[in-house]
C-alpha cells in the first residue's frame, strides 16, 4: 500500500495517485509490476516501471532535462539495477543487427 486512509479524504492534486503496487520485484528485468490507483490501474515490466520513475526523478531534479545516457539514471532507479542491463534495455540490439530479442 502506497496510501492509507478514506479515498474521499483526497484532494483534486491526487486525483491520478497510485494506491498500490509491489514493494520491490524478485527479478527487475523479469518480473511484472501491477499498480492500482484512483484512475485505475496497470501492468508494465518491472524494468519499464523503474525507468519510467527514474526518467520522472531525473526530470524533476535537472530542471527539466531529460536524461541521455544509462548513468544518468542509475542514481535514480527505485530498485538497483546493473548498469550493463540497464543499457540493454534503454538500447536493445535491433533485428537487422542480428542481435536476438
Amino acid at each position: 500500500m502506497l496510501q492509507t486512509g478514506k479515498l474521499s479524504d483526497l484532494s483534486q492534486s491526487d486525483a491520478d495517485m497510485r494506491l498500490m503496487t509491489v514493494k520491490s520485484p524478485t527479478d527487475i528485468e523479469y518480473d511484472t509490476i501491477w499498480s492500482f490507483g484512483t484512475s485505475g490501474g496497470s501492468v508494465s515490466s518491472a524494468m519499464t516501471y523503474n525507468v519510467s520513475e527514474a526518467r520522472k526523478e531525473f526530470t524533476k531534479a535537472n530542471n527539466g532535462q531529460k536524461a541521455t545516457t544509462a548513468e544518468q539514471l542509475l542514481p535514480f532507479l527505485k530498485w538497483p539495477v546493473d548498469a550493463v542491463a540497464l543499457e540493454k534495455y534503454l538500447h536493445p540490439p535491433s533485428a537487422t543487427t542480428g542481435g536476438a530479442r
